[in-house]
């Protein structure tokens, strides 16, 4: 195995050291590079390597490094590659005396990193919120430390994106986000469909919305109204009823509604949910269809008796999934860490609630190969 293979095996294990590694002068190819660039504990001569590598995304990468030291950092804010430039104002630790002169060098790719700067102060915020360039002041608006009076002021811009980004952004003030939503396109309610804090909008998306992807974004909003989930239950769509159905805040008749449906889909959704009432779980775990009960076997919500009466299941699926849950009890996972079955007796020796007696004899049985 040569030098990049062992190192490649070593980041994918995060188990990399450079104490005993010695990179310096090693080609490697540029997404191992990356990595290295991305990785921490890296010596200061690897970091001076990686910020003067010919491949800008390695550079790129490298100039997004916290422990950067601060000439290195400028000396990538003048790098020949605009991405390169971006990445490095971007950097939370860019010296304050570094900031002026991007903001009247012209620069765009600079400019646009430093709004993104998670650590960009007022003065730099103003100056940016009334740039020329649209998409400078867009990407000022999506910054989560972006200063509230920058907000405000990008809440009167007159361009459609930064107000989809301010609305997009976790931070800003909430009458903000309330005043966007009700004066933009309806490009917003894609935007809507997915954050917690425009909850009290969704039943409006769902009601002008017909995109599948934007009505599963809303099923699995975590602000989603109970009664936004109890219509979206009642969809055509698959992956919308799935969506909901997974959702915590499921009123209990619709999650009874899926369990009596003679949709198959609808029936595994139900098992898989976490608020299954008692009455259904036992009637689940006698179901004619193998994939019902191996949905309920693996919810980790059900109850021990069930989880007991399923590691007796004939289906192989079924053992496997209750080998696999977490909250199946001890004795059975030692029941079935010995199952003949090696797929059901592989599952629950891998499950993290087997016992550590029962764990032990199964690393020694495989170290002396069976």
């Amino acid at each position: 195995m040569g030098d990049e293979q062992v190192l490649r095996l070593l980041l994918r294990r995060e188990r990399l050291t450079y104490g005993s590694l010695n990179i310096i002068g090693l080609r490697l190819k540029e997404d191992v590079s990356v990595q290295v660039a991305a990785s921490e504990g890296v010596p200061a001569e690897v970091i001076i390597r990686l910020c003067r590598d010919p491949r800008p995304a390695v550079r790129e990468r490298a100039a997004l490094r916290s422990d950067l030291h601060a000439s290195l950092l400028l000396s990538l804010v003048q790098d020949l590659s605009p991405t390169v430039r971006r990445a490095a104002a971007s950097n939370g630790t860019l010296p304050a005396d570094a900031v002026p002169k991007i903001l009247k060098s012209g620069d765009l790719a600079a400019q646009r990193g430093l709004a993104a700067n998670s650590r960009i102060g007022m003065e730099p915020a103003e100056v940016l919120s009334m740039s020329r360039h649209a998409v400078l002041r867009a990407e000022l608006a999506r910054n989560p430390a972006l200063p509230a009076a920058a907000a405000r002021r990008l809440q009167f811009d007159d361009d459609h994106e930064v107000h989809l980004s301010l609305l997009a952004n976790s931070t800003v003030d909430q009458d903000i986000l309330d005043t966007l939503f009700s004066a933009t396109t309806p490009d917003s309610y894609y935007i809507a469909a997915s954050s917690p804090r425009l909850g009290k909008f969704l039943d409006k998306v769902v009601n002008n919305v017909v995109d599948s992807d934007t009505l599963c974004d809303v099923a699995n909003n975590p602000s989603c109204p109970s009664l936004t989930l109890n219509s979206l239950i009642h969809s055509e769509d698959l992956e919308i009823r799935k969506a909901a159905a997974a959702h915590p805040k499921l009123p209990l008749r619709s999650l009874l509604h899926l369990a009596a449906s003679e949709r198959l889909e609808d029936k595994v959704f139900a098992a898989r949910s976490p608020n299954l009432p008692e009455s259904v779980m036992q009637a689940f775990s006698t179901d004619d269809e193998p994939a019902v009960r191996a949905a309920l076997a693996s919810n980790r919500s059900c109850r021990p008796r069930y989880l007991e009466a399923l590691s007796h299941d004939e289906s192989t699926k079924v053992l496997q999934r209750c080998a696999r849950n977490l909250a199946t009890p001890a004795d059975i996972l030692v029941r079935l860490s010995r199952d003949r079955n090696r797929v059901v007796a592989g599952a629950a020796s891998s499950n993290e609630s087997l016992p550590n007696s029962r764990m032990d004899s199964i690393i020694a049985a495989l170290q002396s190969g069976f």
